[in-house]
């Protein structure tokens, strides 16, 4: 699908699923960040100044600051960009890697790339991250001397592609070190929550999605979802969004890759924000739940 259509499934989904606000101790401060090496080929050693920016990084905003990195919840250094915001899907990683982390051998397979929309890498993140240092990781998302933008507060320009942004000049090294710590430790892996059969090619293959919440259980999700989403307004006990004919099953099911995304990490702007270092981490088991749950087309029609 169209990285429009991703943005605004974004939106939409945004209303949907309202987690507890149960306060937690963050992270800790972002520490002192490591000096940038070769985009994660040579940094093999770590020194200890990178393991302890590593160490006090939030790997729940970085996970917010992987879906949409540039507002004010992920301490985005610089004021509003409008390369940026008018371009956002050459920005965001996951524009480019998919909210899976899979690249176009995940749900992306069915992207196209447009003059809005970048083509997708073919690099899965979650074996990256696994299979890399620290270190290798961060300078891998910083990547000095990739891609730069026409900005208001620098003095480069190139024209948007798909090729990957040099971080460097936009985020600051303790929002990159959130980005590796999520990676790292706080990314969640799909298979866990459901069974991705891909067709065909990227660009314009098909992504099919069953088995959602494999070993789940439906009763103990049931449980979450009436005590944390029917609160406040946010949703009745058969899924359906205030002012709006989506409801929670029909997305889920259609969309499990950025649902599960927006469920543990929130969504500025709505009342799913639920800022990421104000929430105790949700286990892959919540999630697992959950999505069995939610899977019941009669408990939760489309």
């Amino acid at each position: 699908m169209q990285a429009k259509k991703r943005f605004i499934t974004r939106i939409m989904f945004a209303g949907i699923i309202c987690v507890g606000l149960t306060q937690c101790a963050k992270d800790g401060a972002e520490g002192p960040a490591g000096t940038n090496g070769t985009n994660g080929v040579d940094a093999n050693a770590i020194s200890a100044a990178d393991q302890a920016a590593y160490n006090a990084a939030n790997g729940l905003k970085g996970g917010l600051a992987y879906n949409e990195f540039y507002i004010s919840e992920t301490d985005f250094p610089q004021p509003a960009d409008t390369m940026i915001t008018n371009n956002p899907d050459f920005f965001r990683c996951a524009s480019c890697h998919g909210m899976d982390l899979l690249g176009s051998n995940g749900a992306a397979i069915a992207d196209v790339p447009t003059a809005s929309a970048p083509t997708v890498s073919s690099i899965n993140l979650n074996t990256y991250a696994a299979s890399h240092n620290i270190k290798q990781v961060y300078d891998a998302v910083k990547h000095t001397g990739g891609r730069l933008r026409k900005p208001i507060s620098y003095n480069s320009f190139t024209s948007l592609n798909s090729n990957m942004p040099d971080y460097g000049l936009i985020m600051s090294d303790g929002m990159i070190w959130n980005i590796v710590k999520y990676l790292k430790e706080k990314a969640v892996n799909t298979d866990k929550l459901y069974d991705l059969t891909t067709s065909g090619t990227y660009p314009g293959g098909t992504a099919t999605f069953t088995n959602f919440g494999k070993d789940g259980i439906a009763a103990k999700g049931i449980i979450y979802y009436n005590a944390n989403c029917t609160t406040a307004g946010c949703h009745n006990s058969t899924g359906s969004i205030p002012s709006s004919t989506e409801t929670v099953g029909g997305i889920l099911r259609s969309e499990p890759y950025a649902a599960y995304h927006l469920i543990k990490f929130g969504f500025p702007g709505t009342a799913m924000i639920n800022l990421p270092f104000q929430l105790t981490t949700m286990p892959d088991t919540t999630l697992q739940n959950l999505y069995k749950a939610i899977s019941d087309t009669t408990a939760f029609p489309n």
